[in-house]
């Protein structure tokens, strides 16, 4: 059946539909209030009983809809479920689900969307008495293991791949943080929380166990016993790191476990054992009569004893961060180190995408502090007022990327070169957004004389953001001077002015370029897209990408097309991008035509 969205949209009326058509059609009973009232937590305004055959049994369901149907599909219910969680799909409360969250439905064909929602869940209820689609417990893992965890809640960085190993954990008060080694949790830890939380840590050494496949629900471990055998299935080095975790005579002892599925990528979960409480509050000892060490054996049998606890993995290692494991160049990025010369708001916002893409150090640079009238524009809000731009950004960027590596510089590039002449070449790329020809002019010429390695990469916005440029100098282009003008001016740009663009503050020498937050945003894609092509070795020295409004928002700034954008851009009016080489000029005061 479909209709027009003026009917369809109507909720009610839908509602009143598709109560006549399950009635008649399907031998469906509508829902009374008091039994719709178990499903209060999905808000149904209507619901209907219907039932079908699978496998000899009788499977009774309610279909209910919400005050969206149909803009929003309906939801299914298993009335007597089996226990969670014993067949896959089936959720604890009996919800029953078909539809992946991102499906595409039809509104308008509301009939044929209910049949399909039906037919599949007769379909999917079928295959679990049969037991045909256990294996979609292994590939949904982490909705089956967390929704029966009842251990504390884990936090993992750990890299998401095998051998079994010994990583390392830190018990924190509200979080357990999982990590490689020591150094990485540190870091991430004072990142996160600050330095002060990594004054007393409290490290202990934590078992990987890597498992060929992720366990069935009637896998999971219920004992030490059943931890142990996972481990044993493994191989010989995951069970002799349970082993030697189970002997140690602790209150508590945590184990990771980790597998991979390559349909679906890794799974992680993790198990807690702990001595059980006494009545007076305190752990109850296991055995009495050893003055120093209790022999490992008798501890290894003692363990089943203890209390057994699933805990969910919170990952927030890189490869999930960054890419939910589909970032397969990854590593590229992670072991690269870009210097960010300028934090103002072009800088501040490329720093920003460089950091979420996955580039592992960022150095940031930048003598100013940030002003209120800077927020409007820039990464930073008016919490950062008065602090330095390049430190409140480190603290910003470390809070939220606390695996990545954070410095940040009070100063211009050519002071840190005087504090620390080797700074330069030890960076991969170096990013200028400073817009300030006597600084770039000395960055140029320093590039050129020194050869730190890797490539500079410029950017800047027009007057008014009409346009954006981002341009990798290095051997094989021209030096950055090439294309500009003695005082710092594009030579190829998107628009003329007639007039002046600064505007003026009421202060001394106080001027600025009038430009929003979401023009300035677009320059920086652009100029994070170079450098992180350029660590890919996608892009070279010399690509010029240049990005232009359309020209009606060009004429309400006051500006005209250049020239050059005209004979160049396919459609110069419309607004688009366009890559270009940057060239090398005969008469170059800085390279004597000799390019970078």
């Amino acid at each position: 059946m479909t209709a027009t969205a003026e009917a369809v949209f109507a909720s009610e009326p839908a509602v009143a539909v598709l109560d006549a058509w399950l009635c008649s059609a399907l031998s469906a009973q509508s829902l009374t209030p008091v039994q719709l009232e178990r499903y209060r937590s999905h808000m149904p305004v209507a619901g209907w009983r219907l039932a079908f055959i699978a496998e000899g049994q009788t499977i009774t369901i309610d279909l209910l809809v919400d005050r969206r149907f149909p803009a929003a599909p309906p939801r299914v219910c298993w009335v007597d479920p089996p226990p969670f969680p014993s067949l896959p799909h089936v959720e604890r409360d009996g919800s029953i689900c078909i539809l992946p969250s991102a499906a595409a439905t039809d509104p308008l064909d509301w009939r044929n969307l209910v049949q399909r929602i039906l037919g599949d869940v007769e379909t999917v209820i079928g295959q679990g008495l049969r037991g045909e689609n256990l294996g979609d417990f292994r590939t949904e893992f982490r909705s089956y293991w967390n929704e029966v965890a009842t251990g504390r809640d884990l936090i993992s960085l750990v890299d998401p791949c095998g051998p079994s190993r010994m990583v390392r954990a830190w018990f924190g008060r509200s979080s357990i943080v999982l990590a490689e080694d020591p150094t990485s949790l540190r870091r991430w830890l004072g990142n996160a929380f600050g330095k002060k939380a990594v004054a007393d840590l409290s490290i202990h050494a934590v078992p990987l166990l890597w498992l060929p496949q992720p366990p069935l629900p009637g896998e999971y471990p219920r004992s030490a016993s059943d931890l142990a055998a996972l481990a044993a299935a493994a191989g010989p080095e995951a069970a002799a790191l349970y082993n030697r975790a189970a002997a140690e005579d602790v209150d508590t002892s945590l184990f990771l476990l980790g597998s991979e599925i390559e349909s679906a990528g890794i799974c992680l979960g993790g198990v807690s054992l702990s001595r059980r409480r006494s009545r007076f509050g305190g752990s109850e000892r296991r055995f009495g009569g050893f003055r120093k060490a209790v022999p490992g054996k008798l501890l290894l049998h003692a363990r089943d004893c203890d209390q057994l606890h699933l805990c969910a993995v919170r990952r927030v290692d890189p490869w999930w961060v960054h890419g939910r494991d589909s970032q397969s160049e990854l590593e590229t990025l992670l072991g690269a180190t870009v210097a960010m010369v300028g934090c103002g708001s072009l800088g501040s916002i490329t720093a920003r995408l460089l950091a979420q893409a996955g580039v592992g150090e960022l150095v940031l640079l930048d003598p100013e502090i940030m002003a209120a009238a800077n927020a409007g524009r820039h990464a930073l809000g008016l919490e950062s007022v008065g602090a330095n731009k390049a430190e409140a950004l480190r603290g910003q960027l470390a809070r939220a990327f606390p695996h990545l590596r954070f410095t940040a510089l009070p100063m211009g590039w050519q002071d840190a070169v005087d504090q620390d002449p080797g700074w330069l070449a030890r960076c991969d790329l170096v990013v200028s957004t400073v817009g300030d020809w006597q600084a770039e002019s000395a960055l140029n010429a320093y590039c050129l004389s020194s050869r730190p390695k890797g490539v500079a990469v410029y950017g800047w916005a027009e007057p008014h953001a009409v346009g954006g440029h981002a341009v990798a100098i290095g051997p094989g282009s021209g030096c950055f001077a090439c294309g500009l003008t003695r005082f710092g001016g594009a030579a190829f740009r998107v628009a003329d002015f007639a007039g002046a663009t600064l505007r003026r503050e009421p202060a001394c020498g106080a001027f600025f370029q009038p430009y929003g937050g979401a023009a300035i945003a677009s320059v920086a894609s652009l100029v994070a897209r170079l450098a992180i092509d350029l660590l890919y070795e996608t892009a070279a020295a010399g690509d010029h990408r240049v990005l232009a409004v359309p020209m009606v928002d060009i004429a309400a700034a006051g500006g005209t097309l250049s020239a050059a954008w005209t004979t160049a851009s396919p459609d110069p009016a419309a607004g688009n991008q366009l890559a270009r080489h940057w060239p090398v000029r005969a008469d170059c005061p800085y390279c004597a035509g000799k390019g970078a």
